[in-house]
């Protein structure tokens, strides 16, 4: 990682954790548990786990969650909200620091975009490696085309619904500036890198190619989230 890169994620993540009180992300994180359905004793690879917010709910379930990211103060954050966090700092376009079938489940949750085709194809690979055979991946991941705008409209709508206005103008009033400061980064990640977004059915393709067989496929995030949910089949 280069310097610039670490400024850029170390500001990224002073502000993500906000995301927590959204509920549009607090129902993509419950989605991604869901699918990766853990049960306990499980070992679980949480592959690029940021400030840890999936991992944690993991964790709760029993599983037994190892994470992986390459921003120290990402991983800092996640070790201050869970004192008892296994995390392991790795570059993801990098070979994974792990043995063969070392973890029964994957999850990776808004990481793929961040790298390019060559990049997402070579970690697809490195989870079919990692992963037991008949293990389950999970990857979810922004969608080509999403839309901030829509985003922060549906969640208002959502939290108008179950909070009523006043409440939803005093979390609206809250979420202002950590969410704008995530959206200039994330505006600032795609005119900036090489990354990718994908569409579903390009996810889906991805992930059969490197034997993996899907058995749940769809959109969270108020549809600005593809998922994707797969076994290795060999």
């Amino acid at each position: 990682m280069t310097t610039q890169d670490k400024k850029f994620w170390t500001n990224y993540f002073k502000v993500y954790d906000a995301l927590n009180d959204f509920i549009p992300y607090q129902e993509l994180v419950q989605s991604v548990v869901e699918a990766a359905d853990p049960h306990p004793g499980e070992k679980i690879l949480d592959a690029g786990c940021g400030t840890g917010n999936v991992a944690i709910k993991l964790t709760q379930k029993g599983a037994d969650v190892v994470g992986v990211d390459n921003v120290p103060a990402a991983l800092e954050r996640y070790v201050a909200k869970d004192p008892t966090a296994k995390t392991v700092q790795a570059d993801l376009c990098e070979p994974l620091p792990f043995a063969n079938e070392e973890f029964d489940k994957i999850v990776c949750v808004n990481t793929l975009y961040t790298l390019d085709q060559t990049q997402q194809k070579k970690l697809i690979s490195e989870f079919h490696r990692v992963v037991k055979k008949g293990g389950v991946v999970v990857v979810s991941d922004i969608k080509s085309g999403w839309s901030p705008n829509v985003l922060y409209i549906e969640g208002l709508k959502k939290h108008i619904k179950q909070e009523g206005i006043v409440g939803a103008i005093k979390t609206s009033l809250k979420l202002v500036y950590p969410t704008v400061k995530i959206l200039m980064l994330n505006r600032k990640i795609s005119k900036d890198r090489m990354y990718h977004n994908m569409i579903l059915q390009e996810l889906i393709t991805l992930m059969e190619s490197q034997d993996f067989s899907i058995s749940q496929s769809g959109l969270t995030y108020s549809g600005m989230d593809i998922i994707a949910k797969g076994e290795r089949v060999k």
